[in-house]
């Protein structure tokens, strides 16, 4: 029998150990798909883990609007790894705790809603499957192709047919069909790769019924080009070039009889401030700002306003609730008198500016008592503002100029500022009268 001198022993014990982290750790490093059961149903993000230095960080990204967080005190204890991450739901301030088991290429655990005296608000489990090195993240593709698109397929014989079709998730599966000259098909299987999507259904050609399949990539202006297929015993009988553009549907926010697209931000009754008069949305005095009902993401915004003279007002989007106004999350359009109001001497806070920040070139408002049209735009990161039918301020949310400005302002320690890719539409209270009429929005997602 071989003796191991006692020395030795130690050390092999010591490098089995660290073998067994290092595995552990190779194991957590990378992307995992992750889905966690809440009251609200399903929640379903990417994770992400980092190793530097002995240490592990990581972020989380929401498959449903796309907002990162970081997460704080990654622990790797065996096969057990734990995390917190700082959030906010309700306006209530609270500590998500994660606590995970590792099995080869999946985890199973458990969450835990903290308020800040430590008390448990709320719990759920949560599992997930580690991405593969060459796999997309499938959460957040399978969202960029869900909605309804306007498409074209052009035909052996030169001709063109248009159809719309339309996609949906649910479960974390995307189902849709295809309305065209032959009515409603549904589709049998929608299949994702990155940013190549392949959907087939049945369809009758000449009398006789067909397979197709449409294989299209996503282009960086966000329309589909692919091409079409028809499928006659397994192999290709015919095939044409096929597009598609996102539909952009119109939505009338205010018709000029009622409120009912709208609600109060910090209660859902809206104030007496807010009054309907001769079709034209009135604020005169006091009610607090309101916000339109449903959030937006992309979308292009129309409106007409009217200030008063003196007057200040403002238009918000991509605004959360649960703050104590509007501003604190969302940007905001400037509605200015600008000959009146000390706002107008400045150039990033007289009307149209996108507020403190970009400043509305040499454009500006119409006199008191009349009505100027106004547009934003917003898609991704990218925003424009438009006065009286010139774009004034062309912004990217997350650029070097963009994150310039926001450090020399007053946001530079607004944590929420900004940071959401989708919310609500909110018009101020900000005391003085204004009016509005023709609003409507178009949304882009």
């Amino acid at each position: 029998m071989i003796r191991v001198p006692q020395f030795l022993f130690a050390m092999l014990i010591l490098v089995s150990l660290f073998s067994s982290i290092v595995s552990a750790q190779d194991n957590l490093i990378g992307s995992w798909n992750v889905t966690a059961e809440t009251p609200e149903g399903d929640n379903d993000s990417v994770w992400t883990f980092t190793g530097s230095d002995g240490e592990i960080s990581g972020s989380s990204v929401s498959g449903e609007t796309g907002e990162t967080s970081s997460f704080k005190d990654v622990k790797l204890d065996g096969d057990s790894v734990s995390f917190a991450i700082d959030i906010e739901a309700q306006g209530i301030e609270l500590m998500l705790v994660i606590e995970a088991k590792l099995s080869d290429a999946s985890l199973e655990g458990e969450w835990n809603a903290l308020d800040l005296d430590g008390n448990n608000l709320a719990s759920g489990t949560l599992a997930g499957d580690k991405v593969k090195q060459q796999q997309k993240k499938q959460v957040m593709k399978k969202d960029l192709f869900a909605g309804q698109w306007d498409s074209v397929a052009v035909l052996p014989d030169g001709n063109k047919s248009e159809s719309l079709f339309s996609l949906t998730r649910e479960d974390g599966k995307l189902t849709g069909f295809l309305d065209g000259d032959n009515g409603k098909t549904d589709f049998t299987s929608v299949e994702v790769s990155g940013k190549t999507i392949l959907f087939a259904f049945t369809l009758e050609v000449q009398g006789v019924e067909r397979d197709l399949e449409i294989e299209a990539e996503l282009q960086d202006d966000g329309s589909l080009s692919g091409e079409w297929i028809v499928m006659q015993d397994g192999a290709e009988a015919a095939t044409g070039d096929w597009s598609a553009t996102r539909k952009v549907t119109t939505e009338i926010l205010f018709d000029g009889k009622s409120l009912d697209n709208f609600r109060g931000y910090k209660q859902e009754k809206i104030g007496e401030g807010w009054k309907v008069v001769d079709g034209i949305l009135v604020f005169e005095g006091s009610g607090g700002d309101i916000i339109t009902k449903k959030e937006y993401e992309n979308f292009e915004l129309s409106f007409e306003w009217m200030i008063s003279e003196g007057g200040n007002s403002g238009v918000m989007y991509r605004v959360k609730l649960g703050d104590n106004a509007p501003y604190m999350t969302g940007v905001e359009y400037q509605i200015l008198d600008n000959d009146k109001h000390a706002d107008g001497k400045n150039r990033t806070t007289s009307a149209g500016a996108l507020y403190a920040l970009y400043a509305p070139g040499d454009e500006k408002p119409k006199a008191v008592g009349q009505w100027n049209t106004s547009k934003i735009v917003a898609n991704g990161d990218k925003v424009e503002h438009w006065l009286n039918g010139v774009k004034v301020v062309d912004a990217e949310f997350g650029s070097d100029d963009w994150n310039k400005k926001v450090a020399a302002s007053k946001f530079a320690t607004w944590k929420k500022f900004a940071k959401s890719k989708k919310g609500h539409i909110a018009f101020q209270d900000h005391h003085d009268k204004v009016s509005y009429r023709n609003i409507t929005i178009k949304s882009m997602d």
